[in-house]
């Protein structure tokens, strides 16, 4: 799907406004006679009906949304392609794409409203991707993960969200909590850190943090360790008035990164993957 043309989102409003009331049929039918109605098309209206059906638009809660949610809602369910990168590709007015600028005229969103909306539009896309993106991750270690014997590997993000990390790698005198992070920005390693995670790290020696790269194929391509001081260093720090941050994006750069998993070394059998040794 793409974010639609001028006159498609107009007739998708109208749609949106007399469905609740007069129903499909009726409003075909006013649109279909209705001078009021005539600037569009019956082809522009059919259009439109079937995008707003196919997005999921005509809903009783997006009929009672003011504009700006409107334009925030129609931009994800268009999902264009430049939305994934939009916290980099759009940071000003100036860079809003023309599609979004048209659609947000035809609310009668200014360009500073259009902004925040894509703001947060990318945030609810880029909440899912980065869990998929993330599961994913999780998965290319636990393939490229071969223990030697007496090692026990526990995925203990598959039962559980509370522990602070993913993968628990364990054997008679120590242990490797591993918290993986992934991405498939190789120019651009960012992370979200939650606050679990830190108070985490903060408590557990045994505790790394993993940065996972994937390709296009969201196969493993490179693993970084990302070093904890580096982390605790870069960290926000809680408001004196008891505001406390749970989340927070971390840009790492090469300096706080070392090639592979170091922390695994003593884990893994001979033969071990290079991307999880370092030594590619």
């Amino acid at each position: 799907m793409s974010i639609p043309p001028e006159p498609i989102i107009r007739g998708a409003l109208r749609w949106l406004e007399l469905i609740p009331t007069a129903g499909v049929q009726r409003a075909r039918t006013l649109f279909a006679t209705s001078q009021e109605y005539s600037d569009l098309t019956p082809t522009q209206y059919a259009e439109a009906l079937e995008w707003g059906q196919r997005s999921g638009l005509f809903t009783s809660r997006t009929a009672a949304a003011a504009p700006d949610q409107l334009l925030e809602e129609i931009i994800v369910a268009g999902a264009p392609s430049w939305l994934p990168d939009a916290d980099v590709l759009v940071q000003d007015t100036a860079e809003i794409p023309e599609d979004v600028l048209s659609a947000a005229e035809t609310l009668g969103v200014s360009p500073i409203g259009t902004l925040a909306c894509i703001r947060r539009a990318w945030g609810k896309v880029d909440t899912e991707i980065r869990r998929a993106i993330g599961d994913q991750g999780e998965a290319e270690i636990l393939r490229h993960l071969r223990p030697r014997s007496g090692v026990a590997v526990d995925h203990v993000a598959s039962w559980s969200d509370a522990h602070g990390y993913d993968i628990a790698v364990i054997d008679a005198s120590a242990v490797c909590h591993l918290e993986v992070k992934a991405t498939t920005r190789a120019n651009r390693l960012t992370l979200y850190l939650s606050r679990n995670e830190f108070e985490t790290m903060r408590s557990d020696s045994s505790w790394q943090l993993s940065m996972v790269i994937l390709n296009e194929a969201r196969c493993l391509a490179r693993v970084y360790s990302v070093d904890r001081e580096w982390i605790r260093s870069c960290t926000p720090i809680d408001a004196a008035q008891g505001g406390r941050w749970e989340s927070a994006p971390l840009d790492v750069p090469p300096t706080a990164c070392e090639p592979g998993i170091p922390a695994l070394a003593p884990f893994l059998a001979d033969g071990a993957s290079p991307l999880l040794t370092g030594k590619t």
